[in-house]
Parts: C-alpha cells; sequence; structure tokens
C-alpha cells in the first residue's frame, strides 16, 4: 500500500487490475426492493439474456393470463342466468331477489339533451377583421387623393388607373366624385368618418359570420350617412366605401367548440336511477319480454348478454395490452422477477384471482364496493412478497380492470386504487405485525371516507352510504388480514423471503439460536458482533440490511456439531488442533460450511440465508493450517487447493459484506494492541486481501462500497474494542463508633484493583 490513511491505498491511485475492475460490473435498478434481490441465488441485479424455453413459457402465461382475464371481463356463466330474450314469451313470473339500482336511459337522454340545448354557440374571435376593414377603408381614400392629383390622360384613364389602384369595387359615380372632387378636405373628413364608424362597429357590436350582424351594421352605417348635411354625391361615396369595406365577420362560429362544450354538459348531467326492490314484479308470466325488462333483468344478476366475438375480441386485445405494459416494466425494472418465470406466476396468479373474485362478486350480487379490498389486498400481497413499485403497477391495472367489469362506474378504479396505495405504501417496509395491524386501520379509516365521499356524490340515499361507510371500514382489517394469511401461505412455494420472515429468524428466543448460544456461547456471541458490523455497513451501501443482519446470525451454526474445534468456544481449555495434523484440522473446519447447510435446510431456512452460510467464506485460504502445513512438509508445498473452503465466492453484496465483517471481526480481535489507527489498518488489510483473492469477482459491490464498508468497519471495531478505566484504590472512612476490620486487619474496604468501568 503506498499509504495507510487513504482508503484502499493503492487502488483508486494506482492501476486497477482485471480482477478488481469486475467488482461492480453488475448493475441493479435504482429502486429495487430489497426483497426481490432476496430471489435465490446469482449476481444479482442486471438483465440477462432468455433462454427460449423461458421466452415461450412468458408467452404461454401470458396468454394463459389474459384468457382468464377476458372471461373476467366479457364472459358469462349460462347455468345462473335466464336463458332468455327480447321478444321471448315469459313462461313464469319473474320477480327481483334482491334490490337493485337501474339506469333509467331515456330520462337520462332527455335531461342530456336539453341541458345541451341550453348551451350557447362557441365562436372564434377574428382578431385580423378589426385591422383589415380599416386598412381597407384608407387605403381606398388614400387611392382616392393620389388619383386626384394624378391629372394625366382622359378622364377614361385615370378611372380606368384608380380602379386598379383600389382593393374594393366602386361605381363610376362614385370614383367620378373622387377623382373631380376640388376641396381635399372633404376628402380628408369622409375619410375621417369612415375610419371612426368602422372602428365603432367592431367596438361596439358584435359580427357574427352565421347571422345577419354585418348586413344590419351595413345598414346602419347608411342611415349615418344620410344624417350627414354634405351633397348627395359625397355621401354616396362614403356609403359605398363603408359597404365596400365592412365585408369581414369577427366572430366565427366554432361547429366543433360548440359539439364539445355540449358534450361537456351532457356529460355533467347525472344519470337518472330508478329503484328495484326486493320481491318486485320483472316479467309476468305469458308477457313478451321487451329490452327494457332485459336490463332489469340484468340489473338484479339475472340476465347477462351473451358476449359477441367483437366484445371478446376487444378483452383480450385490452388484456394483452395491459399484460404487454406490466411486462415491459417488470423486464425494465424488476429484472429478478423477469428471471424467473415462477415469479411470472406469481403475479399471474394474484391478477387472476383478484379478477375473479370480483366476478363471482357480481354473479352473487355483492355489494360494488368489493373491488377496493381486491385491489387494496392484491397490491399488498405484491409489495410484502416482491416489490412495492411493481404493487402500484399491478394494483393500478387491476382497478382498471374491475373497473370496467362494473360497467365502467369511474369511482371503482379511483376508489381501489387510492385505498391500494395507501396499503401498498403501509407495508412497503414491513417490520412487524403491528404495522400491518396499523395499515389495516388506517385502510378502513380512508375507506370509509371515501365511501362517504362516493356515495354522497352520487346522491344515494343515506342508508346506503352509511353501508357503504361500514362495508369500507370493514373492507380495511380484512385486506390486512388476508395480507398477513396469503404472504405466509405464498412464501415457501414461490421461494420468497419477506421481512417478517427474517424478523422471525432474528428473534433470539428461535430455537437454534438458542442451541447455539448453549452450545457455543462463543460462536454465538461472535455473530452478534459481526452482525452489528454488517448490519451498519449494508445500510451505508443501500444493501439488504436485514437479511444480512439475520445471515450473520446463523453463518456459523455449523460449528454447533462440533464446537471444540473453534477457538472462541475453548475458552483457555486443550486446543485439539494441536494433537491434529494440518490437513486434518482444515477438513475439521471447512466443514462447519457444509454442516450449517444441512442444519439450515432440516429447518428449512429462506434461501437467501443459506446462500449466506454458504458463501460466507468463499473460496479463500485457511492461512493458518496452510502455513503449518508448509513448515512440516518441507521442500514439498502442500496442494493450496485442498487448504481453501469448497465455496462459492459471494454472490451477491448482502452474502460478500457477511464476508467481510466476519474476517475482519476475526483479524482486529486478534490485534495485541487495538488502537484505531491499527483497527483501521488491520480492516483495511482485510479488505484488500478479499478483493486481490477474487472473492468478490461474483458480486456487485463497487469500489465505493468498498470504502463505505471499510470506514464503518474502523469505526464500529474501535467503538467495540474501547479501552476501559480502572478505579484507584479507595480506602473507605469507617463511621464513628461503628469501626470495621477487613479480613486483613485493616480498616475500611478496599478497592478491588482490576475493577474497570466502560
Amino acid at each position: 500500500m503506498k499509504s495507510t490513511k487513504e482508503p484502499l491505498a493503492g487502488l483508486r491511485h494506482g492501476k486497477l487490475t482485471q480482477a478488481h475492475k469486475r467488482v461492480g460490473s453488475g448493475l441493479t435498478p435504482r429502486f429495487l426492493s430489497q426483497r426481490v434481490r432476496r430471489v435465490g441465488t446469482g449476481a444479482g441485479g442486471g438483465r440477462r439474456q432468455s433462454t427460449p424455453s423461458e421466452t415461450a413459457l412468458r408467452v404461454l402465461l401470458g396468454l394463459a393470463l389474459a384468457g382468464v382475464l377476458t372471461f373476467a371481463t366479457t364472459g358469462r356463466l349460462p347455468w345462473h342466468t335466464l336463458t332468455i330474450e327480447e321478444g321471448d314469451i315469459a313462461n313464469i313470473d319473474v320477480r327481483a331477489p334482491r334490490s337493485a339500482r337501474l339506469v333509467n336511459d331515456d330520462a337520462t337522454e332527455k335531461l342530456r339533451q336539453e341541458a345541451a340545448a341550453g348551451v350557447p354557440k362557441v365562436y372564434q374571435v377574428d382578431t385580423e377583421a378589426r385591422f383589415d376593414t380599416l386598412a381597407t377603408a384608407d387605403s381606398t381614400f388614400a387611392a382616392l387623393r393620389a388619383a386626384r392629383l394624378d391629372e394625366t390622360g382622359t378622364l377614361d384613364e385615370r378611372l380606368h388607373r384608380l380602379e386598379q389602384d383600389l382593393s374594393i369595387r366602386l361605381s363610376r359615380d362614385a370614383l367620378i366624385t373622387g377623382l373631380t372632387l376640388r376641396d381635399p378636405a372633404v376628402l380628408d373628413d369622409l375619410s375621417g368618418k369612415a375610419h371612426h364608424w368602422l372602428e365603432d362597429a367592431f367596438a361596439k357590436f358584435p359580427l357574427h359570420n352565421d347571422t345577419d350582424d354585418l348586413a344590419t351594421q351595413r345598414q346602419r352605417l347608411s342611415l349615418e350617412c344620410e344624417k350627414l348635411s354634405l351633397r348627395n354625391r359625397y355621401k354616396d361615396l362614403l356609403r359605398e366605401v363603408l359597404e365596400a369595406s365592412l365585408t369581414r365577420p369577427n366572430l366565427v362560429y366554432d361547429h366543433e367548440g360548440t359539439e364539445k362544450a355540449r358534450a361537456q354538459t351532457m356529460l355533467a348531467v347525472p344519470e337518472v336511477y330508478q329503484k328495484i326492490e326486493e320481491g318486485e314484479l320483472l316479467i309476468r308470466e305469458g308477457s313478451r319480454v321487451t329490452g327494457a325488462e332485459l336490463r332489469r333483468l340484468e340489473a338484479v344478476g339475472l340476465y347477462t348478454r351473451r358476449s359477441s366475438l367483437r366484445e371478446v375480441s376487444s378483452g383480450f386485445v385490452l388484456s394483452v395490452c395491459f399484460l404487454l405494459l406490466l411486462g415491459t416494466f417488470i423486464r425494465r425494472y424488476v429484472p429478478e422477477i423477469w428471471n424467473h418465470p415462477r415469479l411470472w406466476g406469481l403475479v399471474g396468479i394474484l391478477l387472476a384471482v383478484g379478477a375473479l373474485t370480483h366476478k363471482a362478486g357480481i354473479l352473487l350480487g355483492w355489494p360494488p364496493w368489493v373491488p377496493v379490498p381486491i385491489v387494496s389486498t392484491v397490491g399488498m400481497l405484491v409489495a410484502v412478497l416482491l416489490d412495492v413499485h411493481l404493487a402500484v403497477v399491478v394494483s393500478a391495472i387491476l382497478s382498471l380492470l374491475l373497473g370496467i367489469m362494473s360497467g365502467g362506474e369511474v369511482w371503482v378504479p379511483t376508489a381501489a386504487w387510492v385505498s391500494a396505495l395507501i396499503g401498498v405504501f403501509g407495508v412497503g417496509e414491513l417490520q412487524s405485525r403491528s404495522q400491518l395491524a396499523r395499515t389495516g386501520l388506517l385502510l378502513s379509516a380512508v375507506n370509509t371516507v371515501v365511501a362517504v365521499a362516493v356515495g354522497t356524490l352520487a346522491q344515494l340515499p343515506a342508508h346506503q352510504v352509511l353501508y357503504q361507510a361500514g362495508f369500507g371500514a370493514v373492507s380495511g382489517i380484512a385486506a390486512a388480514i388476508l395480507t398477513l394469511g396469503g404472504a405466509m401461505f405464498l412464501e415457501r412455494p414461490f421461494h420468497l423471503t419477506t421481512d417478517l420472515r427474517l424478523l422471525e429468524l432474528s428473534n433470539p428466543n428461535e430455537p437454534l439460536l438458542r442451541r447455539l448460544l448453549v452450545e457455543a456461547p462463543g460462536t454465538y456471541h461472535a455473530s452478534i458482533i459481526i452482525a452489528n458490523l454488517a448490519e451498519t455497513a449494508a445500510d451505508a451501501i443501500g444493501a439488504d440490511s436485514l437479511l444480512v443482519r439475520v445471515g450473520c446470525y446463523y453463518h456459523d451454526i455449523g460449528k454447533i456439531r462440533r464446537p471444540y474445534l473453534f477457538v472462541e468456544n475453548q475458552f483457555g481449555a486443550e486446543n485439539p488442533h494441536d494433537k491434529m495434523s494440518p490437513n486434518l484440522s482444515v477438513l475439521a473446519i471447512q466443514a462447519h460450511v457444509k454442516d450449517g447447510l444441512e442444519l439450515g435446510r432440516e429447518l428449512r431456512l429462506p434461501v437467501p440465508v443459506l446462500d449466506i452460510i454458504a458463501q460466507h467464506h468463499g473460496t479463500t485460504l485457511v492461512s493458518f493450517f496452510y502455513r503449518q502445513a508448509l513448515l512440516n512438509q518441507g521442500d514439498t508445498a502442500p496442494e493450496e487447493a485442498s487448504f481453501r473452503y469448497p465455496g462459492p465466492k459471494p454472490q451477491t453484496r448482502e452474502a460478500a459484506v457477511v464476508m467481510l465483517a466476519d474476517g475482519v471481526e476475526a483479524a482486529v480481535r486478534a490485534l495485541p494492541n487495538p488502537t484505531p489507527n491499527a483497527v483501521e489498518e488491520r480492516v483495511r488489510k482485510i479488505i484488500r486481501a478479499r478483493l486481490e483473492d477474487g472473492q468478490l469477482n461474483a458480486c456487485n459491490l463497487t469500489l465505493r462500497d468498498l470504502e463505505v464498508i471499510e470506514k464503518s468497519f474502523a469505526r464500529i471495531m474501535a467503538g467495540i474494542l474501547h479501552k476501559r478505566i480502572e478505579y484507584p484504590p479507595i480506602q473507605l472512612k469507617a463511621l464513628p463508633g461503628r469501626t470495621r476490620k477487613s479480613a486483613n486487619g485493616s480498616k475500611g474496604i478496599p478497592h478491588q484493583p482490576n475493577a474497570a468501568v466502560r
């Protein structure tokens, strides 16, 4: 190393080897949930090329799920409803099995048409009309002035030149009047009046293109001309200029804007409902069934229209579009799920169960509020089992699907998604069951408020609003309970590890941890210290600190089988390795990894914890016994591979942090004088040794991460190995009349010389 004060000195400023460059080669999406990283074993984080079989499996799963969603949105169960169509003769009386509300289409349409008829026309303002009209009048009088001064040629020639200069058409008499006018002030006066009157017409009177506004204004201006005390030919000239100039309206009818305003007004008119009471006669026996009666049957769940090929095709295309959107999101932002078809299946199962549950609710006449707890439960399950951001997308898609199934009611997907968002973010970083209970209570409160708001806006009766509010309150608690049960039921079949499961394993009263404490107490307490080291470092680099802590607790459980072979459990007793050959000793030491995996599998520990047990030594060299073997064998060098752990090397950042913490704890505790500088130097040496040995090549730690880990380890270990202050001997004075001698005959109680405080 070039310097002992620079983190990872010689690596930052020196040339990196190829092994060093590979550290951090994998990239993990920035907002990837920690629990998604716990899926299986692997370098984690990046996308990989799918095999043909995986691609085919995804396609088959997608098509199957699209088929289920299509059935949920457009399917019909013929045995559940009446087999009857419009025009048939009813052979029985049909009564409503439950109360319902039905939209009165005729009354609603009538009110909407009346509202549309009252919408005023929409006009676009032509801002150029005024300027163009004034410019036309002004340019006409300017041309008359110029022609009057140009006296070359005959009268006919002058009239011809004037006609070509004008932008409007005037009569021959008006042109002659302009040319033969002797007093130029009269022409100026006529020009001023024309400009003023035209400007006044645009300022005070709307000129619509679809009315007689222009003709009315031209007539008004003609009357104004008659009132002037001028010769008739001057009046005629002014009148012709005004009428020829005023041809462009400033308000142009906007047909598209008008129709849009009418459509918006019609949509704002609330639907008119008619109430169907339970037991009400819907169809009388012997009568011919009408379309209105079929709609009443449909409202109470006794009739479902046959799905046409067009409807089924549309439903299938819509389902495929939703699934393509979901797949794109997963592939881009949650590649761990993309790489594991079983997790695709989990997402598909949750979507299908949610849609089919609502389908059953529709057929059984459940209240319209049912989609809210369905979406909340599915969203929270995805958040707890997989990823929060994926849960938001899944909740949005399911909300839209259930909204379509509910007849396009806007409030259904809105209320369902709002409720789902509250639940998803409430359990996003689930740390305890009490947190889930609090989320359920919050959901109940939010659902109640939303139910009251929706019922009020829909102008429902008070008793129905109260019913929906009560259902909303119950649904929040139900969603939390279903989430807890669903997570416990699904995590093992799909090889998932939830925060709740890890929290259970971190409980010191877990049987395996209690056994470790009793049978290998040194290993137990070392694991606690290593867990503190690793958890702090994992937090600092954004790794899964909860998984790291639990992995540290269990990483050395294999030492339970032969605890006496490990120095931390010998407590000054005879070391069995003194009587064993280095080759035999290294086999005994290496065996604790295999023994730990066997114990972990027997107790069904989560796969990520088993991975840490298998990887926490990587393929490192058992250097102590390897050096002993070198000394014992002389010129014949022992095979180094037999003195290395079998591996594999750490595949994730979490396993790598546990490896580094394990090595650092052992090495620092061996320091004879653990000063802060010595601790920092030893930490740096261990991390660099692991790096140069290639132990970190398979994980996605970066050099920046290693610097953060080094600082964290050094700070924590310096705190653990702090010095203690000795108390000086203190002679306590005897109270008067109550002098007491000590065992050695001196008065007072001498302080023990080795007593210390932290």
